[in-house]
């Protein structure tokens, strides 16, 4: 699971990473499991620029099945 939040801080499972390393992680992950299929969550004041930043590094080490998700607002 890939998490962004509102401070464009990028964090896999629970932990921070710097989006230049993103790809390497998210790289042995697929190495370790081909069937893996990516979780990206933001945050509803996540900066859209930071999520395609994560996209494009997704789709440099072929990570193409990917689940996109946010909190549902709530009344």
């Amino acid at each position: 699971q890939i998490w962004v939040d509102s401070g464009g801080m990028i964090n896999v499972e629970d932990r921070s990473v710097p989006l230049d390393v993103l790809g390497t992680v998210v790289h042995q992950r697929l190495t370790a499991n081909p069937r893996l299929i990516i979780s990206l969550r933001g945050d509803k004041d996540s900066q859209f620029g930071i999520i395609s930043d994560v996209m494009q590094e997704l789709r440099k080490v072929e990570a193409l099945r990917v689940n996109f998700s946010t909190k549902r607002e709530t009344e």
